[in-house]
């Protein structure tokens, strides 16, 4: 396979920060998006998300000769706590009510102290003690899902207004 670059580039600046603390039951994704919308931000992405999950739901990318692109997504695995959450990222786009962008990575360790990594899903990863977060807003630069026919698979997108 001849190697190519190819990007996508939609000119953003930095803006506020909202720093936030997950109280317990609190689900990881849904406090998130929580966040950017009791700051005001139409778009943000993580800068920090650390602490504690009673749960975890996430996928993972595995081969596969079913997709376009080779490998595909593990459905929604479930990981039993309590869990430290290590580390994790997020990028949310709420200029659409209907549809917003939420996409969510992160790693977590159970009580042995084995890691998982992936893909986070709504509803499914409450906060244990707490999880903190700071956000960071960004102008000018949004995200939309869209289908990419190339690799058959629907991803949040960077455009501009």
């Amino acid at each position: 396979m001849e190697e190519k670059t190819r990007v996508k580039v939609v000119p953003a600046e930095a803006g506020r920060v909202a720093m936030a603390r997950l109280q317990r039951d609190t689900d990881l994704v849904t406090g998130i998006i929580e966040v950017c919308r009791e700051a005001g931000f139409e778009m943000a992405a993580s800068q920090l998300i650390i602490g504690s999950l009673r749960r975890a739901e996430i996928s993972w990318t595995r081969p596969s000769d079913k997709t376009k692109r080779g490998p595909e997504r593990t459905p929604a695995m479930p990981i039993a706590g309590p869990l430290e959450l290590i580390s994790a990222q997020a990028e949310v786009c709420l200029t659409d009510p209907e549809r917003p962008v939420f996409h969510v990575h992160g790693v977590v360790t159970d009580a042995d102290g084995k890691a998982w990594g992936g893909h986070f899903f709504k509803g499914g990863n409450p906060v244990h003690a707490t999880v903190d977060i700071v956000m960071n807003e960004i102008k000018g630069g949004y995200m939309k899902w869209t289908q990419d026919d190339e690799i058959d698979l629907e991803l949040p997108v960077p455009y501009s207004k």
